[in-house]
């Protein structure tokens, strides 16, 4: 597997060095951990492999990806978009995380906020078991957006019977 993906006992995981991530110059964050969830694995697995450090790439992986002006233009071309920026994605990602059962520390730390104060200092649990569980709920609410699941007839019985009763009133 790719050297960004690291495996340890609770499950595998995308490491962004701590030099990539935002942080004061006398006190880098750690290296964030992003718990993969079974189709995070599935899209990962599928990028063509590279030799080089960088997993998203358009340079055989010698350079990370950069030209996010062009990304985007495409991006807004092809959607009919445009009045957006990548932060919005985050930002909407953070707000849809508030809508699942879980601690706010967890959702914090799903998105790389850290953890300030005392509990900076003292709490190092990882949590990603409770990681893990957000971004599979997380996961399960994309896919039925991205794959909706086919109607059943049980579905169509039950909207035929609210049509029914809709129209007794």
């Amino acid at each position: 597997m790719r050297r960004l993906i690291e495996t340890v006992d609770d499950g595998r995981f995308l490491v962004v060095p701590s030099a990539r991530m935002k942080g004061e110059d006398d006190d880098p964050p750690p290296p964030h951990e992003i718990t993969l969830t079974p189709k995070m694995i599935e899209i990962l697995d599928a990028l063509p492999e590279f030799s080089g450090p960088y997993l998203f790439t358009s340079v055989g992986g010698r350079k990370p990806i950069n030209s996010w002006g062009q990304a985007k233009e495409r991006i807004d071309k092809l959607s009919g978009v445009t009045a957006w920026r990548f932060y919005d994605l985050r930002r909407t990602v953070r707000t849809r995380l508030s809508a699942i059962p879980a601690e706010e520390h967890v959702r914090e730390l799903v998105v790389a906020h850290g953890r300030r104060g005392i509990q900076a200092h003292y709490d190092h649990h990882k949590y990603r078991a409770e990681k893990r569980h957000l971004l599979e709920e997380w996961e399960k609410r994309l896919m039925k957006i991205v794959a909706p699941p086919p109607p059943s007839v049980a579905d169509l019985d039950a909207t035929r019977a609210g049509w029914a009763s809709a129209s007794a009133i």
